[in-house]
């Protein structure tokens, strides 16, 4: 056959640069599209392959900040060589079987690249959902966190160096819920 079509080609894709990625990381790149974001967004790392129904499940959850988690992270762990961005989940709400609703959201308390395997929940998979009153929340934070530049920021060492679960991170622990919505397979 011919030649694979682009993505740009089957989608509308408007594309934004990083020019200073070698001095920052993926939190900033996420913020060159900061104009694109008003009425929520769908994030997606480049690097993973994923069913739309999944993005279906996201977007019509009605959660404000819903991420894609993976519950089977353990069973490949070791085929990985590089450090996952792992999540753990307040599964408080659990204690009662009878009162869980299969596929309902998780709260996330905790993420990162550092978060111990042996208390993770879950494996962040890159694929996320903000409504529009998500994109404000995680808005606001980004530019009060800039304005402080702390050192370290959460993971990073500094703010200029944050990646995007560094800013999951914050929202978190400023109190605004960000949810996990859990899939062992499909991505």
């Amino acid at each position: 056959g011919g030649k694979a079509p682009s993505f740009s080609e089957i989608a509308d894709v408007e594309y934004f640069e990083n020019p200073n990625y070698s001095d920052t990381h993926s939190l900033h790149s996420l913020f060159c599209a900061e104009t694109a974001m008003e009425n929520g967004f769908l994030l997606v790392y480049s690097d993973i392959l994923f069913d739309e129904a999944l993005v279906s499940r996201l977007s019509q959850s009605g959660e404000d900040i819903v991420l894609l988690l993976d519950n089977s992270y353990r069973y490949h762990t070791h085929e990985v060589d590089k450090k996952l961005e792992l999540v753990v989940s307040d599964r408080r709400y659990a204690t009662n079987p009878r009162r869980l609703v299969a596929g309902s959201p998780v709260a996330i308390t905790r993420i990162g690249k550092e978060v111990p395997q042996q208390v993770a929940d879950y494996e962040f998979v890159g694929l996320a959902y903000l409504s529009e009153k998500g994109a404000e929340i995680i808005r606001k934070v980004y530019w009060d966190a800039l304005s402080k530049k702390p050192a370290p920021f959460h993971e990073a060492a500094s703010f200029e160096r944050a990646s995007i679960v560094d800013i999951f991170q914050e929202v978190i622990d400023l109190g605004f819920p960000v949810l996990g919505m859990e899939v062992s397979t499909g991505w």
